[in-house]
């Protein structure tokens, strides 16, 4: 979940996990370009995981977050204005 959203500025992105695994927070534009690689790791099963993600030089629009863990992908869309 990412909150607050929309937003400006920045925006916390939280997750926990159910098993402890690789994962990566990955931020696309709407034209599905990577705009950003939050975190790639390991992550420990049900801690939760707190990712800022600032978007002070990057235009107004809509991003899309994918949470990908082995062969689940997590999706969020977020406005920023």
């Amino acid at each position: 979940a990412a909150y607050p959203n929309p937003f400006s500025g920045s925006t916390n992105i939280r997750f926990s996990l159910p098993q402890s695994e690789q994962a990566t927070l990955t931020i696309y534009n709407h034209l599905g370009q990577v705009v950003a690689v939050l975190f790639s790791g390991n992550v420990t099963a049900r801690q939760v995981y707190t990712i800022q993600f600032n978007t002070e030089q990057l235009p107004h629009g809509m991003y899309f977050g994918v949470l990908k863990t082995g062969p689940q992908c997590i999706n969020l869309k977020m406005s920023v204005y």
